[in-house]
C-alpha cells in the first residue's frame, strides 16, 4: 500500500477517534524502511486539545484504546501497512506501540 492510499484509509480512523472523544489533529507517515518499495509505515498522530495531558488513564491504556479503534476502523490490508503507532500530545511527548 502506498502512502497516499494509507493516508486516505486513516481518515476513517481519525473520524472514529473524534467520535469516541479522543480527537487527533494530524496524522503523519514515516517509512519504516526507507527506500524499500513494499515498506510499512510509522503512523504518528497528535492529540487535539488537552485531553491527552489531562487523561486519568495510563498511557498504555490510551494507546491500547487507539489500537482497538484502528482495528475496528480499518481492514487487514491497511493494518499490514502499519509498522508502529506513535501518539504524541501537543508538546510532542509521546508513546508508541
Amino acid at each position: 500500500m502506498d502512502r497516499k492510499e494509507l493516508e486516505s484509509k486513516l481518515q476513517v480512523f481519525q473520524a472514529q477517534c473524534a467520535a469516541q472523544d479522543h480527537p487527533i489533529k494530524e496524522i503523519t507517515l514515516e517509512e519504516a524502511y526507507p527506500g524499500i518499495d513494499s515498506t510499512s509505515f510509522i503512523v504518528r498522530f497528535s492529540a487535539a486539545g488537552n485531553w491527552f495531558a489531562q487523561s486519568q488513564e495510563d498511557r498504555a491504556s490510551l494507546l491500547e484504546r487507539f489500537v482497538d479503534i484502528l482495528w475496528e476502523s480499518t481492514d487487514q490490508t491497511t493494518r499490514k501497512a502499519i509498522f508502529t503507532l506513535s501518539l504524541n500530545d501537543e508538546k510532542q511527548a509521546g508513546i508508541a506501540a
